[in-house]
């Protein structure tokens, strides 16, 4: 049985976040791999523990990954990679436990500091604009030791918290600076906004409880039905609604781009 008891506040706090993901349905529920209650890690062969050392992880880091909760991806280990730092700028104690997508967080873990740095890539952080021609600029875009590192499960509470509590963040107000065709799109992209989030209704209609870890009385396969019905009738509409006003302001811009030059040479 590895031993990974130095890490065990983080197995389980992944463990809490994956089995809430597929209560709620957000996951299939078979693409949530957990090592084994018995042995405390995967199946022999699920992590190619060869390849990760031959790549440079600490012993004690490829241990871990032998008993760390994930989601399986379909599509392989590129695809479910996406974007990840340069191996050669991560210290061999450093275990990537999240990608991200437009607007994400890559989630680190230092099996050496037992700390979690929450780092968002320069090309995904608003707050930084990147000049690759500045070469006094000592930023390094995959460069994280900038980030505070925090407790495990301070780490992945507030996520956990977020989804079991059916929270969503505002969708705002509208920017001063935009000009009647812009107004209508925010506008009609609010409207859709809105719908999406009465999707929470649902959940609770469906059984499910903002205060249990243990979903006993939600019934997924109605939530999943009312969902899809709720979606094709009243947010398709919206978004499609949203999409016409988009087409029609950038053929605007594209009759307001084009240039008279005369008729064409002979």
């Amino acid at each position: 049985m590895a031993d990974t008891t130095n890490h065990s506040e983080l197995i389980i706090a992944l463990q809490e976040l994956y089995t809430l993901l597929a209560d709620l349905g957000a996951v299939p529920a078979e693409s949530v791999r957990l090592p084994d209650p018995n042995t405390g890690t995967h199946p022999a062969g699920a992590i190619n523990t060869e390849a990760a050392e031959a790549a440079g992880y600490a012993p004690e880091t490829v241990t871990l990954m032998t008993a760390l909760p994930y989601l399986a991806v379909a599509g392989g280990y590129k695809l479910g990679t996406g974007h990840l730092l340069d191996i050669d700028s991560l210290p061999p104690t450093a275990l990537r436990l999240t990608k991200f997508d437009r607007g994400g967080v890559m989630f680190i873990y230092d099996t050496a500091t037992k700390l979690v740095y929450p780092f968002i890539p320069y090309d995904n952080n608003p707050d930084y604009v990147h000049d690759p021609y500045d070469f006094h600029n000592p930023y390094n875009p995959d460069d994280y030791s900038h980030v505070t590192g925090v407790p495990r499960r301070e780490a992945f509470l507030p996520i956990v918290e977020d989804y079991r509590k059916l929270r969503h963040l505002s969708g705002g107000v509208m920017p001063a600076d935009l000009d009647p065709d812009e107004q209508k799109i925010w506008e009609a992209s609010y409207a859709a906004w809105e719908a999406i989030e009465k999707v929470r209704v649902l959940y609770l209609e469906c059984g499910w409880d903002m205060h249990a870890v243990k979903q006993t009385r939600f019934r997924l396969g109605e939530l999943r039905a009312r969902r899809y019905a709720y979606w094709r009738d009243v947010v398709e509409p919206l978004l499609l609604a949203v999409y016409k006003l988009d087409v029609s302001l950038d053929e605007s811009l594209a009759e307001c781009l084009v240039v008279d030059v005369g008729p064409p040479k002979q």
